[in-house]
């Protein structure tokens, strides 16, 4: 995650590309990968502010994720 962090902005997209079909895999509970998966959206929207949360999402796939209705009860 740090690696996300310090990586040029090139590098940063591809690691973000990588980390989360393995979050996905690796961590059982949906409220976990919630947390992780946002804070991956907030770097990256950092990274990149050139892009909308909107876009960075679309990217990644993120949009997804946060329409299954796991992920929307692990919000409530």
């Amino acid at each position: 995650m740090l690696q996300l962090i310090i990586a040029p902005t090139a590098r940063a997209i591809e690691q973000g590309k990588q980390l989360i079909p393995r979050i996905r895999q690796e961590l059982p509970k949906v409220k976990q990968q919630q947390e992780l998966l946002e804070l991956i959206e907030t770097i990256l929207v950092y990274k990149l502010p050139h892009v909308s949360r909107k876009e960075i999402e679309a990217m990644f796939s993120l949009s997804d994720l946060k329409q299954t209705k796991v992920y929307q009860e692990a919000l409530e």
